[in-house]
């Protein structure tokens, strides 16, 4: 089904494209609008896009209301911009951000309005309301919401009777759009938290039907009128243009929570795209869960979060940057293999240092495993410094030093530094990469990288030599590696998320270049 609604979709889309006067800089363009309580698209869970593809991301404060500047100026002149004057547009929506959506596509008009919107992807909608907004906004309940910081402006749309009366009329707009049907995806996992002996589930405690824990299948899958739904595929009638996406999950929904549909979502739409004009894309899935934010991480910290007791086994740290499963959950830890003697353990964090002992691919070099490290889930695979394309690179921290980039990971905790993320950049020159430079600035004790063998021509600053190769262009499988400076701590931030650094004064200075996000 999708591939010939996608498929028509497009074709509608170039064809109307062909009869108008395009703009020179026409282009093909993925929009990502994000949900309640955050100001842009969640972590680096974007699609990467095949070419001629173009990824464009939008900053707004998700708290606000529906009928707001959030919605009115940037999501509808967005769509305005990237999605007429001959361009040809995907819309990748999250929670909230399908509602905002849904307005705005009514707000442009009919079908004309929008003639290059192919089709939206929606995940976890919450266009059709939750009864956990109710709940925040309403009587004592919602005093305490309010009194806990937990109630926010947008949560008086987002009950239910609002969302599927006053706003109503937006219902509809999928259809409106010249054809542009909203392809959604639902969430089946409860959100739980235990306190004391008592195991607490919102899904199960507050919403009606299947559900991820903030929305119930009537919203998330399009349903026309709220209630009971444990189908996404069946049970009653959808709004006009809503098609429940059954390619992945089946018609029960995917085992994740409302917090991991982000990623799954972007997934969904690589599949899509891969499905229709013989265009190729891909995503990051992290499978990020609500109580397990350090998930997109190794385990290698030297925190001991990795190791963390915990009673409920859905709640782990064992996952690996690219959401490998690397160790089993267990009631006294995360490890898959637990020794009672802490330093003498790799607990099946693969990577983690217990000052004594290593459990990274270089310990068996260097003589100082731990003495289960042979034994622990899945190590050697996942902590493969390199491969014959790839190696594996290291963000290390120390408050009066700043941030440290290596490729070992012993320079990388060496002076009390702490590892804060891991990638991986080409280790050969291939086609497409250039040289990346680590510089030193002596006059700062500062480290930097960068593309130019003079270290940009900075006074009293030294080459120490190449830490890999990075690609100049988002070639498959890469990632924008985002390059910010903070003048009061004469330090260069790196990282994958856009928006790291930006509110502790890291100015942004543009995009280093592309790295991997996996080994492989």
């Amino acid at each position: 089904m999708r591939l010939l609604l996608a498929a028509a979709a497009l074709t509608a889309a170039a064809v109307t494209m062909t009869a108008l006067e395009s703009e020179a800089q026409a282009g093909q363009y993925i929009l990502y609008f994000h949900g309640r309580s955050q100001t842009g698209w969640s972590g680096g869970e974007l699609v990467n896009p095949p070419p001629g593809w173009t990824n464009v991301t939008f900053t707004y404060d998700g708290n606000k209301r529906i009928n707001s500047d959030a919605t009115n100026d940037t999501v509808r002149n967005a769509i305005a911009t990237y999605c007429r004057n001959g361009n040809v547009c995907i819309i990748n929506a999250y929670s909230a951000g399908v509602y905002r959506t849904l307005k705005a596509m009514h707000d442009l008009g009919g079908p004309a309005g929008i003639p290059g919107l192919a089709y939206v992807n929606a995940g976890a909608s919450a266009a059709g309301g939750s009864r956990l907004a109710e709940i925040a906004t309403r009587g004592i309940t919602g005093f305490l919401a309010k009194l806990f910081g937990q109630q926010t402006p947008l949560d008086y749309d987002l009950t239910p009777g609002a969302a599927r009366n006053n706003y109503g009329y937006i219902q509809d707009a999928a259809s409106d759009a010249g054809g542009a049907f909203m392809y959604h995806t639902a969430g089946s996992k409860d959100l739980c938290v235990k306190l004391w002996f008592v195991k607490l589930c919102s899904g199960k405690s507050f919403l009606n039907g299947r559900n991820d824990g903030v929305v119930a299948f009537d919203s998330a899958a399009g349903f026309a009128s709220a209630g009971s739904y444990w189908d996404a595929c069946n049970g009653g009638a959808k709004y006009p243009g809503r098609v429940y996406e059954s390619a992945n999950a089946g018609c029960y929904g995917e085992s994740r929570d409302h917090f991991g549909m982000s990623g799954r979502a972007s997934s969904v739409l690589a599949g899509g795209m891969g499905s229709h004009s013989g265009q190729i894309a891909s995503a990051i899935d992290y499978a990020r869960d609500w109580s397990d934010a350090t998930s997109e991480r190794d385990c290698i910290d030297s925190s001991g979060e990795c190791d963390y007791a915990f009673a409920d086994p859905n709640k782990h740290f064992c996952r690996a940057n690219d959401g490998t499963q690397v160790c089993t959950p267990s009631s006294l830890g995360s490890g898959a293999s637990v020794d009672t003697a802490p330093n003498n353990t790799c607990q099946g964090s693969c990577g983690k240092f217990t000052g004594s002992c290593w459990c990274d691919a270089e310990c068996s070099k260097n003589g100082d495993c731990c003495s289960d490290y042979n034994g622990a889930a899945n190590c050697g695979a996942v902590n493969a410094d390199t491969t014959a394309a790839r190696g594996r690179f290291y963000r290390s921290y120390n408050g009066p030093g700043g941030h440290f980039y290596t490729l070992s990971k012993s320079e990388a905790v060496n002076a009390s530094f702490t590892i804060e993320a891991t990638h991986w950049i080409s280790a050969q020159n291939v086609a497409g990469t250039v040289p990346f430079y680590r510089c030193y600035r002596a006059s700062y004790y500062r480290h930097f990288l960068t593309t130019s063998a003079s270290c940009e021509g900075a006074p009293n600053t030294y080459n120490e030599g190449i830490v890999g190769y990075i690609h100049t262009y988002q070639a498959p499988g890469t990632v924008p590696f985002y390059r910010r400076y903070s003048p009061g701590a004469n330090d260069h931030l790196y990282s994958l998320d856009y928006y790291e650094g930006s509110n502790v004064g890291y100015n942004y200075e543009g995009v280093a270049g592309y790295i991997y996000t996996s080994q492989e």
